[in-house]
């Protein structure tokens, strides 16, 4: 959904929050799946990681809002 937004509206994929949305999306979603994989194998103290990974994730998504509302107002 965000790269059809972005696809769409090829203004919003130029800014400085387009740029940090791609980074921490990108970064927090391999972590967090490899976290929950590694959960579901038993890997020991490996929450820390899940968490790390949706911060990132959620951080980049708030992003993306902010960066659609900020420039399609």
């Amino acid at each position: 959904m965000i790269g059809l937004i972005y696809v769409a509206f090829p203004a919003l994929s130029v800014t400085v929050l387009a740029r940090l949305h791609f980074w921490l999306h990108n970064i927090g979603l391999p972590v967090l799946v490899l976290a929950i994989a590694g959960k579901k194998y038993g890997m020991p103290d490996i929450g820390v990681l899940i968490i790390i990974g949706w911060v990132l994730l959620a951080a980049g998504v708030v992003l993306f809002m902010v960066n659609v509302w900020d420039r399609l107002r």
